[in-house]
């Protein structure tokens, strides 16, 4: 049996018009994952600071749109659940970071 690892799907936000048809489809690709698949997901507000030694300042790059915590066989099946996002079809970008097992 392969021991499945974590991943971390980071989604860059879309900055589109239409939020509603793009969170909506998102919500339908998440339902059709395989159940146990998803272990988290939450959205980010777009309020996020930078911390530094002597600072704290605005989050100016490109913005966070929220994460997902998924179990997966290998990085590469972890691409691959990502760009069957709707999200990237949206013209979102999805960074896969593997989670270290400690």
């Amino acid at each position: 049996m392969t021991k499945l690892k974590k991943f971390m799907l980071l989604f860059v936000s879309v900055d589109k018009p239409d939020q509603k048809t793009q969170r909506k489809k998102g919500g339908e690709w998440v339902m059709g994952l395989p159940k146990g698949m998803m272990l988290d997901c939450y959205p980010f507000e777009n309020n996020a600071k930078i911390v530094q030694k002597y600072s704290v300042s605005e989050y100016k790059e490109e913005p966070f749109g929220g994460y997902m915590i998924i179990h997966a066989a290998s990085l590469n099946e972890a691409i691959k659940i990502a760009e069957s996002a709707p999200h990237v079809s949206f013209g979102g970008k999805i960074v896969v970071l593997p989670i270290e097992d400690v």
